[in-house]
């Protein structure tokens, strides 16, 4: 693990690290609040889906664009103006909740906002990376960003649960706005010399959206990936929906063993996202090893016999997961141009959190009508066999490259005669 941290030897990469720690806390406080929120509006299961879709619909039906415009424009600058967005709308729905004005409709418009503004954000953060640190170092950044997503996923709830008890849901909100200040200030204090821009960026034009997409098609590193990942993400990721039904209903406990498996599971992730960040490469190999360890250990989460058991394989399963969601994400920064970059990471972007609103309902309907076991199944079952799909088709493409002819040498008196 001594190479784990070494990105963080680059002083922008450095300061965007601290700054991301910071909001991300807030960020996570925000999410528990908000969802709380709904429930003391009068909602339910129900009315939290539908801030869900709210909040990532948005990315499903304009992510494209928010690549194109990372493409276009400086990252830097766009991140600037998104995390002031971030901010303002946080400060609003504080205002709103300490006031006692808010009502449902407020929060589900202010969800809906926010993912609009993540259209934009979502993109540019992610493309940034690869203008942060030098190559060798892409897959340690992206593998630290995950890593401190997953600390913050730990401790920002927990604080967020003992603010609201022993304070107000509105503390939660002005406390995201005001980290957002820690991003401002990193991004302010960023060396623009020290950032690794070596390219035009594309002046506008028609088609470039489809240009992108093409681009995507053409090259197996780059759609395999993103088509592996849609699978994934749409069938099972979905830990949100099925950890709490878990709980309840299969070890019948409450909100302590729910939170213990989202803990586990988070922590696992954390490992495993300290564990990618020791990996110099995202090779297709990896991407592939990964996405199989990941739907065969969610079958074996699936099938745990005693809630101890599922602890164990919900741990492994989150090191798997966010080692496959690395390496996924690295392999399309270090494989795609950096004139195409952003909207190749705005496709990944657009699998990974777009197909929430699609996947997200058909996960719930399968444990409403079999059992939260069985949704947690078909997740594992689907990814590991897109995962062996994905690597068979890679086998028969190494063996056809193996197995093309050698180009015939052309003899020099040819040669010279076609000169004369």
């Amino acid at each position: 693990m001594k190479n784990a941290f070494r990105a963080l030897r680059t002083r922008n990469y450095r300061l965007f690290f601290t700054g991301q720690l910071v909001s991300l806390m807030g960020t996570w406080m925000q999410i528990v609040a908000q969802a709380w929120l709904v429930l003391e509006l009068g909602g339910g299961g129900l009315e939290i889906g539908i801030l869900t879709a709210l909040q990532f619909g948005p990315t499903l039906l304009g992510g494209v664009w928010g690549g194109l415009l990372a493409d276009r424009l400086p990252k830097r600058k766009i991140l600037l103006v998104t995390q002031v967005l971030f901010a303002v709308l946080a400060t609003g729905l504080a205002t709103l909740t300490a006031s006692g004005a808010v009502e449902l409709w407020m929060v589900y418009a202010f969800a809906f906002v926010y993912g609009s503004v993540q259209v934009a954000d979502i993109p540019a953060r992610q493309a940034f990376v690869s203008e942060m640190v030098r190559r060798d170092d892409v897959m340690n950044a992206v593998s630290l960003n995950s890593a401190i997503f997953n600390a913050a996923r730990m401790v920002g709830p927990a604080v967020a649960g003992l603010l609201i008890a022993g304070a107000s849901l509105a503390l939660c909100f002005y406390i995201n706005a005001a980290s957002y200040i820690a991003v401002l200030l990193a991004l302010t204090l960023m060396r623009d010399r020290e950032l690794h821009v070596d390219h035009e960026r594309p002046e506008r034009g028609k088609g470039q959206i489809r240009e992108g997409m093409r681009y995507v098609r053409a090259d197996p590193q780059l759609w395999m990936p993103i088509v592996l990942m849609g699978i994934v993400s749409m069938l099972g990721l979905n830990f949100q929906i099925v950890l709490p039904l878990l709980a309840k209903f299969t070890y019948g406990g409450g909100p302590t063993t729910f939170g213990t498996l989202t803990a586990v599971l988070a922590f696992g992730s954390l490992l495993g996202a300290l564990f990618a960040g020791t990996r110099k490469r995202a090779s297709m190999k990896l991407l592939v090893g990964a996405a199989v360890a990941f739907g065969a250990l969610e079958i074996v989460a699936a099938l745990a016999p005693s809630l101890g058991t599922a602890y164990v394989a919900l741990g492994a399963l989150g090191v798997a997961s966010m080692l496959y969601i690395a390496t996924s994400n690295s392999a399309i920064q270090l494989n795609a141009s950096p004139q195409m970059r952003g909207r190749a990471m705005s496709l990944f972007v657009l699998v990974l959190l777009g197909s929430t609103p699609i996947g997200g309902p058909l996960v719930g309907w399968i444990a409403e009508t079999w059992s939260p076991r069985a949704a947690l199944g078909v997740g594992g079952v689907a990814s590991l066999a897109a995962a062996l799909v994905a690597g068979a088709f890679l086998a028969g493409r190494r063996r056809g490259e193996r197995q093309a002819p050698a180009p015939v040498p052309i003899p020099e008196e040819v040669l010279a005669a076609e000169a004369s």
